[in-house]
């Protein structure tokens, strides 16, 4: 493109900005004077560089790539050149403009700043209290009547799921309604367990803690 061509590009855009002046100087001015005018006015430098970023930066580059840097105004130079050695097209006129954008729009100061979320507090409910239990006597119960399906510790074994702190030990009445009426795939129980039999294998579950790989 030559010097009237880009000259008549950004005066026309830079117009539609709303920087007449600059766009003037640059419809009658070479690049190498638009360059040196930008930089008279910081806000034309930033409007002149966020054009040319826009046109000849990110043809290539995403834009959350750019603005996630972050950088100062050292290392935008730094990126920049690093660009041109891999062959970006860039003007050496345009190499002010766009870096007085870069500082201005992602520098340190535009970092998104950490919000640091309290840890919840967790309010442990106190299980509904039982009728008089052994728990021991609950240990053979399941023994006898569970451990086929939901293994020998109530972690968990084909096809029963693991009983260990869930939420059904907290309260009586719902482990009763599953030992005698059953739920899913599982029978109830009501013909071989009675209710002061949930009751002793509720208490030995509730002395169970669940430690996944032994930890």
């Amino acid at each position: 493109m030559s010097h009237a061509q880009r000259g008549l590009r950004f005066g026309v855009v830079l117009a539609a900005l709303g920087l007449p002046g600059l766009a003037w100087a640059t419809r009658h001015s070479t690049p190498e004077t638009v360059a040196q005018s930008a930089t008279v006015n910081d806000d034309d430098a930033v409007a002149l560089g966020q054009l040319l970023y826009t046109n000849d930066c990110l043809m290539c580059h995403g834009s959350g790539i750019v603005e996630q840097q972050h950088l100062n105004p050292t290392q935008w130079k730094a990126e920049i050149q690093k660009m041109i050695g891999l062959g970006a097209t860039l003007a050496p006129e345009d190499v002010a403009p766009i870096q007085a954008y870069l500082e201005a729009s992602f520098g340190p100061s535009h970092a998104p700043k950490l919000v640091r979320i309290s840890k919840p507090v967790i309010q442990r409910v106190a299980p509904e209290p039982l009728p008089q239990t052994v728990a021991g006597q609950g240990q053979r119960l399941f023994a006898e009547q569970c451990a086929k399906c939901h293994g020998v510790d109530a972690r968990g074994g084909e096809p029963g799921q693991n009983l260990v702190e869930t939420p059904v030990l907290m309260t009586l009445e719902p482990f009763r309604k599953v030992i005698s009426q059953g739920r899913r795939k599982m029978p109830g129980f009501q013909e071989v367990l009675k209710e002061s039999d949930a009751d002793q294998i509720l208490a030995w579950l509730r002395t169970l803690n669940y430690n996944p790989a032994g930890l």
